[in-house]
């Protein structure tokens, strides 16, 4: 009962904030992975359905991942390049799977958006006309499937396809930091999704430099007992960076996974573990330090240097910096010898 009252509160000031008839403008986080695509397009739906309000979902940066891209591409999903859009001409805002001065979305730092749907932890003492922080839940889409849910109205295919895809692909197929209530949302949208088009999403056909990147990142990679981290350098792309990071966590034997990668002025990092209980988030924003930004989970996390900022004049060094850290935070002292991923004969 309290869940629906709470509910309605939220559905009662959505009206409010609409009230006025302006489109919503809808912010993403930078190269938006599938669960804030996915939130952003049901949140859409549920304005328009609901209120009869236009949207537009914009993000910066790039959508590069294969998946991603035929996920947007078999979905029809309206996305916009945050570069194209005059943010102080919209009356109107909402920001989903992310949060105002996290340094991972293009909102202008003067502008305070009307809504924050986020589950990650609330970043500074900001209210917001609308906000919704529930750190709870594994995923965001979880969140927005409950609003629907609520709402009782159908769910259209593609809204329930982006939104499985949205789930699944936060949680590892609900085997990482996936908690009932992502279950029970995945549960809900799973039978109302495209089989087919959800197929397609998982198993796109890969950009050849996909190969080029996968054999860098593995012939440079190295580790130390429980640790495997690897240095890409120039990417394509920045999901190519978390992309990496997960592959390399699951070899035998590793429950700590970094990478690194450079796209255009910017070191991204991306830590991964097999730990629940190891609040990655954390040691994260201990390993970027006052250089750059940095969030996440307990068992993924995500950081942003630029370039500019960094104490560094050239990009080893700062690699060998991030290296250091890491091993700091983790409390691993002592000359650590680190060993190729892949032996060279």
């Amino acid at each position: 009962m309290d869940f629906d009252k709470g509910f309605q509160r939220k559905i009662e000031i959505l009206k409010e904030i609409t009230s006025n008839r302006k489109k919503l403008l809808i912010v993403l986080h930078d190269n938006p992975d599938p669960d804030a695509v996915a939130s952003g397009f049901a949140l859409g739906y549920i304005v328009k359905k609901i209120f009869g309000i236009n949207f537009r979902i914009v993000y910066g940066g790039i959508i590069g991942r294969a998946e991603n891209i035929e996920m947007v591409n078999e979905l029809k999903i309206p996305l916009f390049k945050a570069g194209e859009t005059h943010f102080h001409r919209y009356s109107n805002i909402a920001m989903v799977d992310t949060q105002p001065h996290t340094g991972n979305n293009s909102l202008p730092d003067d502008i305070v958006p009307d809504i924050v749907i986020d589950h990650h932890p609330l970043k500074g003492r900001q209210n917001y006309k609308l906000q919704i922080i529930d750190t709870t839940v594994g995923a965001n889409s979880t969140i927005l499937v409950e609003f629907l849910n609520f709402l009782k109205i159908k769910i259209p295919k593609n809204i329930a396809t982006a939104l499985a895809y949205g789930i699944s692909s936060e949680t590892q197929n609900l085997g990482r930091e996936a908690y009932r209530r992502d279950i029970n949302a995945y549960l809900t949208v799973y039978p109302e999704s495209s089989l087919k088009k959800l197929s397609k999403i998982i198993f796109p056909k890969l950009r050849p430099d996909y190969y080029i990147f996968l054999n860098k990142a593995l012939s440079k990679g190295f580790y130390h007992q429980n640790i495997v981290g690897s240095h890409l350098g120039e990417v394509p792309y920045p999901e190519l960076i978390p992309e990496i990071a997960d592959l390399l966590v699951r070899r035998k034997g590793i429950t700590i996974s970094f990478c690194t990668g450079i796209f255009k002025n910017s070191m991204f990092i991306s830590i991964r573990t097999t730990n629940p209980r190891r609040k990655i988030f954390k040691l994260i924003k201990k390993i970027v330090g006052k250089i750059g930004t940095a969030g996440g989970h307990n068992m993924i996390g995500g950081g942003k240097i630029l370039l500019e900022d960094s104490p560094y004049n050239n990009i080893i060094d700062l690699e060998y910096y991030i290296n250091r850290r890491l091993l700091k935070y983790l409390d691993i002292k002592g000359k650590i010898n680190w060993n190729p991923l892949i032996p060279v004969k």
